[in-house]
């Protein structure tokens, strides 16, 4: 049980440097949604959260009303009847298509009975393009998500956008906190951020060769430029290869099973020299070997088994 726990820690931290690794890399732009947070005094369209619109149903069956919440005030929709109630910005925004959009809202639930849903609608589909379920739970829960901004149903190259909150049923839904923005990849910080990953790729002890190239990206990481990283990536993996035998060709990484490789973007694990797996008694545990190419074909590939294995039960 030990050694699973360790395992899944292992994997959990890798989790969490994969989510640290967007937020280094993208900048957030303003936020697209007026009055986001429901601080502001007034009326909307049927509510009272100016920039907002609000549908109570059938004979009124949804009220509205600004009430304390996780930051200030929140937005609470509250339902007598199970049928449809939901409020929606009034401005919609345009964004181009090809663009990504996070977002990010706060939402709990009060004597919930039925269904709640965030929804993207507007030009690229009237009847939403992009759904977000929000669970049915008394605290305080942030949903995020970024989603990639399609054309617009008759073509439009920058269509409008509406973002809708929905509640069918009875019990009260209450947001915070709305945030609809396009994040782009900040250049400068995600060469910083390969210089990193490409840091602690090497596992062990490193040649001359690996330790020289490991001193260029230190030099590197200190005024991080984008052209840079594909030639030290270059010159690390084909000292790495000679390092360990492949001839400059090629190297081995290794990550768990969890990680997703692709074809067509840089191998972001480790280069162990040697691979430990622990494992309690029946127990199997899975991990991926990737073999990365120094930028020369590798043909053919051929993999065999050790002749001999040696067992250890921890």
């Amino acid at each position: 049980m030990l050694v699973r726990k360790r395992f899944i820690s292992i994997v959990v931290a890798v989790l969490m440097a994969c989510c640290a690794l967007r937020a280094a890399v993208d900048t957030e732009g303003p936020n697209l949604i007026e009055n986001g947070n429901f601080e502001a005094a007034g009326e909307g369209l049927r509510c009272p959260f100016p920039a907002w619109a609000g549908r109570a149903g059938k004979n009124a069956a949804y009220e509205f009303s600004r009430v304390p919440g996780r930051s200030g005030s929140a937005a609470r929709i509250s339902g007598k009847a199970a049928e449809r109630g939901d409020i929606h910005n009034v401005q919609a925004f345009a964004v181009k298509a090809g663009e990504r959009l996070l977002v990010r809202f706060w939402a709990k639930t009060e004597n919930l009975k039925g269904g709640v849903f965030a929804q993207l609608e507007g030009e690229p589909n009237d009847n939403g393009w992009y759904k977000i379920n929000i669970e049915n739970t008394t605290e305080w829960k942030q949903y995020e998500s970024i989603v990639r901004v399609p054309k617009g149903a008759k073509g439009q190259a920058e269509p409008k956008i509406v973002f809708w909150f929905y509640h069918f049923g009875t019990g009260a839904l209450l947001l915070d906190d709305v945030t609809v923005c396009v994040v782009r990849e900040d250049p400068i910080a995600k060469a910083k951020t390969e210089l990193e990953l490409m840091r602690a790729m090497p596992q062990g002890k490193v040649s001359d060769g690996v330790r020289g190239v490991l001193s260029k990206i230190d030099a590197a990481m200190l005024d991080p430029k984008p052209e840079a990283v594909a030639l030290l990536r270059r010159e690390l993996l084909t000292e790495l290869s000679l390092q360990n035998g492949c001839g400059g060709n090629f190297v081995v990484g290794a990550t768990h099973s969890l990680d997703r490789v692709f074809l067509d973007e840089p191998f972001r694990g480790t280069t162990p020299q040697k691979l430990h797996v622990a494992l309690a008694r029946n127990e199997t545990e899975a991990f991926q070997l990737v073999v990365v190419s120094c930028g020369k074909a590798v043909e053919p590939v051929s993999i065999s088994p050790a002749t001999s294995a040696a067992r250890r039960f921890a």
